[in-house]
């Protein structure tokens, strides 16, 4: 076999390096090596199916066809090549499935350690943990520690530290915090001379580590030069407020720095006065100089100020490790020992870091006596590595292959190779241990042992967007000007990237695309949220779009979850298109079987959980149970319950509940089949552990997730990261204004900063802090140089996000933002216009959702889908069981706004317009702000004569004119006897209860519903419901039409009330009041 080159491939978004990848494992079966002989790792398990499913479509393909043969022949670069050759190695590959390495690096280290278990100090048996089992472990860990007092107190100890006496918050959270996010930096630096040590951080000193004894001189010598310095009245009084200011700080409190001017000028001068100055100090309107004997007293202070921050951080950070260093102890004794790892562990174990130092054998070690020759053996099975999204490998990743790439790499037969292919512009997970630097270091580093050790290529070529999108990624990230003016500060950062690009071009030159950059006006007089009518604009750019008629994958790209959702529910409430959230779908808290079962589950645990008995009670199982006799019900099904989990685990006590809510009528649809069956998995995994802990039970099945498989035409929204190495039809970037040239906004006191020294790939953290403030950090050289480090590395993360949502698109890309007020600062946002919309001027302006938005930037076809359309076969969709696609049978109920009312009573459907409309929304939110006031009225009797006036107005902003009409809307209604009496307790009785907006959840005719009460009154027989409305009605007829059309909303609620208080149905009223008119029905 001729001898291969290495490769690093840097491959561009869509350029085809899953292509690459599976070429070269082709190549190298072409060349006669045994495809066991060959290990392709990447990060997912998703991403690994696809490199087997595509070797294999290749080479099926090219078996099936001479052309496609020859063309793979030309592509590989072989002397032979036919169909018989590709159906061969297609039935070797087949033959050998269960010899091929081909998955991701987790499952790789997983597979070390199985074969090796008493080399690292582990058991034949142990267990690998999901992530839900790892939040279980901790948190016995936690209560372990808790319950051994001598711990107990060494870790309250170092709590106190950590938090610096901040105990006021919550407990639980932070020690989660801690450990979820610094407990890995603790495992690759345990030691704790390198957390908070001065020696360490600064081996040269520096003069304000310690406490100054001539600070209090320095103050005193300022005080008596005042007189000297010739000030006026004014500034004499800055002068001693600044010194006062400075006195106030002391290392044993949490401190604040002042926002006075003349304190930020004296910090400012600092480099200066250090040196002797003389300075220049305004104070007031005028400039007073500062002799070099007072620069040295103002330096003292400065030194002060230095020290009560920064000690203070020494302190915490030395707390943070003993805090951690507790825990670890506790965790390796009570989970490792079990036999219990999590994937943290494995690599942790593997690469070194979990043994003692005395005992360590990882494969990274050099070669030694005590070197275990595990690595050897490793070595002996594998001649050929492929390694796929390696800008996202950790450090501590690479150090368990770091050893066997190196034999690779220094064979000298030539007859064995590395082949790893990434983006750097694409590494966006440094946040999770992500190491970017390694992709060009382990270059560099083999080439300047053997030159031309590793070969390096560069693929721009996008395969999967067309030519107006590769011409706004180039204006955006190919223009180093700009970047240059957008992180002056870090003219290094424009340099890194600017090593790593060249101009985009695409194998679609002839292709139809688009671009459009959209942005809305902020409205500064309007109490409107700005996201939420960008949210709208966005629901009518789908519904225009409409992806699931056209057969379009169509993706729209958030920062964050919790955003995802909100959006999600402004296009399912303004549009019919189906719409999904890619994140993860909770099982034991997402649909009522589930919850209900809990509940059984609790209430058999604790009957004092009142609330969970009567959840319980609500279910078709007990729909029919007269509530009178309750409590004998509550104990013999709790005896019933922890019986038969005492008995036969939680998987008896399951089916049993299927079974009671199937006889009570409960009759599941496609998609509480799925939970039930995902439930039985959940129950059977626990039971096989031997736990009959409710608590544990409850615990682990509302932390067990799933995600659902979008349905055909489904719009997907998901956040950029989870994006990554997908492709879409259109794409609509949605949410991505966060500043990209101020990295560090979100870190807090407690974030650490894990400095590395050295160099290539040779680093490792020397000394841990948590970073004191900004200007803090800019009066010390060391943590300048670490801060402006952090701040590039996250800056270069945001722009890498930025990318990979510009280059998710195959067709269209629609970015909608906001439109800038003034210069463009830093944001992503601004970015994005600076470079495609320098002007800010609108090309035109079109009205989406209901609101008017400017076209800044377009390029390209707008009607580039009208070809898709007719490329698109319909497919039948299968039976969609997802709950955001498929409608209830009886629709859950929501305070009725007016858009819940229509003169169709069977569809109580409105024109689409409406939903699109401003008017819409501002009648929704002129709803729920009058049923807000309604919810603050109890009843006339408990306030003073004369006073439900004034109790209104104290309600209402009254310099808020739209409030303004709701007051007099209000009022008016009140003045109305009929309206005025559904206040007055003596109409309804001896002691009435009154419930305010109620919400409620229901089984009725096997279907779960969910809504509102607005105002209901209850005697011990009888019941009033009484729903307002802000229909705009008038004439008799009008609200004689629109009451009728509110009657089987009513007649669900007096269903629902009925069972809720064991009330006849036919001793319960409803009641609609129509506000504007004043008027009862």
């Amino acid at each position: 076999m001729k001898s291969l080159r290495n490769e690093m491939i840097l491959a561009s978004a869509g350029s085809g390096k899953t292509y690459r990848l599976t070429n070269r494992f082709v190549h190298l079966l072409a060349l006669g090596v045994p495809p066991e002989r060959i290990i392709a790792l990447t990060f997912t398990r998703k991403a690994a199916a696809e490199f087997l499913d595509e070797i294999l479509k290749k080479l099926a393909r090219a078996a099936s066809s001479q052309t496609v043969a020859r063309e793979l022949k030309e592509q590989l670069d072989l002397e032979t090549f036919d169909s018989r050759r590709a159906l061969e190695l297609l039935r070797l590959v087949i033959d050998r499935l269960h010899l091929l390495t081909l998955g991701t690096l987790d499952s790789f280290f997983h597979r070390i350690l199985a074969c090796f278990p008493a080399e690292f100090g582990l058991g034949t048996r142990f267990e690998v943990m999901s992530p839900v089992e790892e939040r279980e472990a901790r948190s016995r860990v936690f209560a372990q520690i808790f319950c051994n007092r001598q711990v107990e107190a060494a870790f309250s100890e170092a709590f106190s530290r950590a938090t610096f006496g901040n105990e006021e918050k919550s407990l639980q959270r932070l020690l989660d915090d801690f450990v979820e996010n610094h407990h890995a930096t603790f495992l690759r630096q345990p030691d704790g001379d390198r957390w908070g040590a001065e020696a360490t951080i600064w081996p040269d000193g520096v003069p304000w580590l310690g406490e100054d004894a001539s600070f209090a001189d320095a103050c005193h010598n300022l005080r008596g030069a005042s007189n000297n310095l010739g000030l006026d009245q004014a500034a004499l009084k800055m002068w001693h407020g600044l010194i006062d200011q400075f006195e106030a700080f002391a290392p044993d409190r949490s401190n604040t720095k002042p926002k006075a001017t003349l304190f930020e000028r004296v910090v400012e001068s600092y480099p200066l006065a250090r040196k002797g100055g003389p300075i220049t100090l305004k104070m007031g309107r005028k400039e007073y100089p500062i002799a070099p004997a007072l620069c040295n007293s103002l330096v003292i202070l400065v030194h002060h100020y230095l020290h009560c921050f920064i000690s203070p951080n020494l302190e915490r950070t030395r707390g943070i490790h003993q805090l951690l260093d507790l825990y670890e102890q506790s965790y390796n004794q009570q989970i490792r020992r079990a036999g219990k790892l999590g994937f943290e562990d494995i690599q942790m174990l593997l690469n070194g870091s979990l043994i003692p130092t005395q005992h360590r054998h990882q494969l990274s070690l050099d070669g030694g006596e005590g070197r275990l020759h595990v690595d050897y053996r490793l070595d002996g099975q594998f001649d050929h590595w492929l390694l796929d999204e390696f800008q996202d490998t950790s450090n501590g990743q690479w150090q368990v292959i770091a050893n066997l790439i190196d034999e690779v790499l220094q064979d000298p037969s030539g007859q064995r190779s590395l082949f790893y292919v990434g983006d750097v512009k694409q590494a966006i997970f440094g946040w999770r241990g992500g190491d970017a630097a390694l992709f060009n270091d382990i270059r560099d580093h083999y080439n300047s042992l053997r030159p031309d050790c590793i070969a390096s290529e560069q693929m721009q070529d996008s395969r999967r967007s067309g030519p107006a999108l590769m011409e706004s990624i180039n204006r955006i990230f190919g223009n180093f000007e700009l970047l240059r003016d957008f992180f002056p500060n870090h003219p290094e950062f424009v340099e890194r990237w600017e090593a790593n690009w060249a101009d985009h071009t695409t194998h679609h030159q002839n292709r139809r695309d688009y671009v459009e950059l959209l942005t809305l006006t902020e409205d500064e007089d309007s109490d409107e949220d700005p996201r939420e009518r960008r949210f709208a604009a966005i629901a009518g750019l789908v519904a225009e779009l409409a992806p699931h008629e056209r057969h379009l994958s169509c993706a729209i790209l958030v920062r964050a979850n919790d955003r995802a959702l909100a959006l999600a529910d402004v296009i399912r409430s303004l549009t019919n298109v189906p719409v999904t959230v890619e994140s993860d779908a909770f099982i034991g808290s997402d649909h009522p079987v589930a919850t209900s079962f809990l509940s059984l589950l609790q209430s058999a645990a604790h009957p004092g959980d009142s609330a969970a008995w009567k959840h319980v009670l609500m279910t078709p199982a007990f729909s029919a149970h007269p509530w009178q006799d309750h409590e004998q019900l509550q104990r013999q099904v709790s005896r019933e319950i922890l019986t038969m989990v005492h008995d036969s685990g939680f998987g008896a006590a399951l089916e049993s509940w299927v079974v009671r809510l199937k006889n009570g009528g409960f009759s599941p649809d496609a998609f509480a089949l799925r939970r039930i069956e995902q439930l039985r998995q959940i129950t059977q995994d626990f039971d096989e552990k031997g736990n009959r802990s409710i608590a544990d039970f409850i615990r682990h099945a509302e932390d067990v997730s799933s995600r659902e498989t979008p349905a055909d035409g489904v719009v997907q929204i998901m956040t950029i990261h989870k994006s990554k190495g997908l492709g879409f039809d259109v794409v609509i970037l949605a949410d991505f204004e966060s500043k990209t040239n101020s990295a560090l906004s979100n870190l807090g006191q407690v974030s650490l900063v894990a400095h590395q020294s050295g160099a290539g790939l040779h680093r490792e953290i020397d000394w841990v802090l948590a970073m004191p403030p900004k200007d803090v950090c800019n009066l010390d050289p060391t943590l300048l140089e670490a801060r402006r480090t952090l701040e590039m590395n996250r800056a270069y993360e945001e722009l890498a996000v930025l990318y990979v949502a510009l280059t998710r698109a195959k067709f269209a890309t629609h970015i909608v933002c906001s439109h800038p007020k003034g210069d463009l600062k830093g944001s992503a946002r601004d970015l994005v216009i600076a470079a495609l919309a320098p002007s800010q001027e609108p090309l035109h302006t079109r009205t989406l959702g209901g609101e008017p938005t400017h076209v800044l930037y377009a390029a390209g076809d707008p009607h580039w889908h009208e070809a898709q359309t007719q490329r698109a076969v319909p497919q039948p969709a299968p039976p969609s069981i997802s709950p955001v696609l498929q409608r209830r049978r009886f629709p859950p109920l929501h305070r009725a706004l007016p858009s819940s009312s229509s003169e169709d009573n069977s569809s109580h459907a409105l024109e689409t317009r409406f939903f699109f409309s401003r008017t819409a929304r501002d009648a929704a939110n002129y709803g729920t702000k009058l049923h807000a006031i309604f919810e603050q009225i109890s009843w006339t009797e408990d306030l003073p004569d004369g006073s439900l006036h004034e109790r209104i107005r104290t309600l209402i902003d009254e310099n808020d004119p739209s409030q303004t009409l709701l007051r007099d809307e209000i009022l008016e209604a009140l003045r109305a006897p009929d309206v005025l009496a559904l206040f007055q307790r003596a109409n309804f009785g001896h002691q009435p209860i009154l419930w305010r907006e109620k919400r409620f959840e229901i089984i009725l005719n096997g279907a779960w519903v969910s809504g509102t009460f607005d105002r209901v009154v209850l005697t011990s027989d009888q019941a009033w419901i009484f729903d307002f409305k802000t229909n705009r009605v008038s004439t008799p007829s009008e609200i004689a039409r629109a009451s009728e059309s509110y009657q089987p909303q009513l007649s669900v609620y007096r269903q629902a009330l009925s069972r809720l208080a064991a009330i006849p149905l036919e001793n319960i009223e409803a009641r609609l009041i129509f506000t504007k008119p004043a008027v009862v029905v």
